[in-house]
């Protein structure tokens, strides 16, 4: 019997976040999960922590890459092992409620949503400046509640990553729809990409994801406005996005 759904946590460089992560999702309530670690050539000791679980839980399974494709890339290879009928991503430096499977896997089946969404919290591991706090609050803040239809009014009501949300697979397959690899930005084309395909999306105030704001991390990097001429990557996302739509 498959599973109902398949967790993806790509990994690069976040060995001392690791475990808590993965012990946030071997602790779901819903056991009826898979969990589809892909490690994206990490210089550090993430692959033996990776082996260590993998032998404690056999709901766990690890793809290593050649090469290093970046967290787009990473999600992809996930996706393409992934065999329940929804999608989630976690980041490998983040971790969940105990109850956010159930709960986005419930709100998916009872609704016929075809994108279900939650709130989330961050931990601030880092100083940041109190704009940039205060723009976490405002961006991530749940606009609408419920059941409701995809609308051209729909960036203003959303955030645009992939972690706190619960995805349908076979939208994914039907349109063969993926990430940018190699490329900032990646989780804005791949949102509004599909919002063009799922037609309808709950919206759940409840935080279930842990977003750990560190230094380093390319969100931090990205809104303190270290990341060069790599901003430009927005620019090809737009391009991707009129490709596909």
């Amino acid at each position: 019997m498959r599973p109902k759904i398949s967790v993806v946590v790509p990994v690069y460089n976040t060995q001392e976040y690791l475990c808590g992560c993965l012990d946030s999702i071997l602790c779901q309530t819903l056991q009826d999960i898979e969990i589809i670690i892909v490690n994206d050539l990490t210089p550090d000791c993430s692959q033996k922590i990776i082996d260590e679980y993998q032998k404690k839980d056999h709901r766990i399974s690890s793809i290593s890459h050649a090469e290093n494709r970046g967290l787009g890339g990473a999600r992809n290879i996930g996706i393409a092992a992934a065999q329940s009928p929804y999608i989630q991503f976690v980041d490998s430096d983040d971790y969940i409620h105990p109850e956010m499977c159930v709960r986005l896997y419930g709100l998916a089946e009872q609704t016929g949503a075809g994108l279900v969404y939650c709130g989330c919290s961050f931990v601030y591991s880092t100083t940041l400046p109190h704009h940039v706090i205060a723009g976490d609050i405002e961006y991530f803040r749940i606009k609408k509640k419920g059941l409701d239809l995809i609308t051209d009014t729909l960036p203003l009501d959303s955030d645009v990553v992939s972690w706190n949300k619960l995805f349908r697979r076979e939208l994914l397959e039907q349109y063969q729809l993926r990430f940018s690899e190699k490329m900032l930005y990646e989780d804005v084309y791949f949102a509004m990409a599909y919002w063009s395909i799922c037609k309808s999306v709950f919206y759940s105030s409840e935080a279930l994801y842990f977003y750990d704001r560190r230094a380093g991390s390319i969100m931090t990097e990205t809104l303190t406005g270290n990341q060069g001429l790599k901003v430009l990557d927005s620019l090809h996302m737009g391009h991707f996005l009129y490709g596909f739509l």
